[in-house]
This record gives structure tokens, C-alpha cells and sequence, in this order.
């Protein structure tokens, strides 16, 4: 968020645009760590009133794939085959059922689908899959 602000200050001086703060998490387990970045900080305890209002305090917005199901969502075709990948390849589970589910929602993305994502999204697939060794699965 500091870099973003920087650079707009100095390509267009002040004022600053909003900017905000946005976790996807794609990891095994739940997220449990707190969306308010004030909870984040370790402050002395006898100076933590006194410092408080110095801080910046901020929520950031949350997508847990952990407990959210893209699949299945509503809206936009191409972000939810994009999710879904995503937790899947993090999981290792990109399976026969996935590419089977991908067709039928290719189809309906097809004329949303920016030039060039079908390919990231299967070489995101492909090395996401991929064991830690780098060497493709089954080779």
C-alpha cells in the first residue's frame, strides 16, 4: 500500500487515492489471523495508548478459499474458474473433474475471457501441481 501511494504522489502529487487493503488466501487451513492491522502490531503495554493514535488502523477485506467454495458462486464466469483453480492447484487437487467442470465454464466465459488467461491459468495449473522437485507429475 506504501509503494502504491508513493508512486501516485510523485507521478501525481496530493491528493492520494484510496487504496485498499486485500488478502486472498489460499492456503490448507482456515485464516485465523485478524483483518485489522492495528492487532498485528506488538506495542509496550505502558505506551499503547499513547502510540495508538499514530498507527495506521485499517481492516483489510478477506477471501478465505479455504472456506469458500468459487465453484459454485455467483457472478463473473472468469473469476470464478480463476478461485478455483487457485484453491485447487494449493490443494493438489486439479483432477479429471476439475478440466471436465473448466470446459463447461469455459464455454460460458468464453467471450469474457481476456486473451491469454486459458494459457496462464494452465501453466499456473501445471507448476502449482508440480512437485517441490520442479519435475512435472508423472515424468
Amino acid at each position: 500500500m506504501t509503494e502504491i501511494l508513493l508512486n501516485w504522489q510523485r507521478q501525481h502529487g496530493l491528493p492520494l487515492p484510496p487504496v485498499l487493503a486485500f488478502v486472498l488466501h489460499q492456503g490448507p487451513e482456515r485464516w485465523t489471523v485478524s483483518t485489522a492491522f492495528e492487532d498485528l502490531l506488538a506495542l509496550p503495554e505502558p505506551l499503547a495508548n499513547e502510540l495508538a493514535p499514530f498507527l495506521p488502523k485499517f481492516n483489510h477485506a478477506l477471501l478465505d478459499l479455504s472456506q469458500d467454495d468459487p465453484a459454485t458462486a455467483e457472478g463473473d464466469a472468469t473469476l470464478r474458474i480463476v478461485l478455483s483453480l487457485m484453491k485447487l492447484a494449493r490443494a493438489r487437487q486439479v483432477t479429471a473433474e476439475f478440466f471436465d467442470w473448466l470446459g463447461e465454464a469455459l464455454r460460458q466465459a468464453a467471450e469474457q475471457m481476456p486473451e491469454g488467461l486459458l494459457k496462464t491459468l494452465l501453466l499456473y495449473a501445471f507448476h502449482a501441481d508440480a512437485p517441490a522437485s520442479g519435475v512435472a507429475p508423472g515424468l
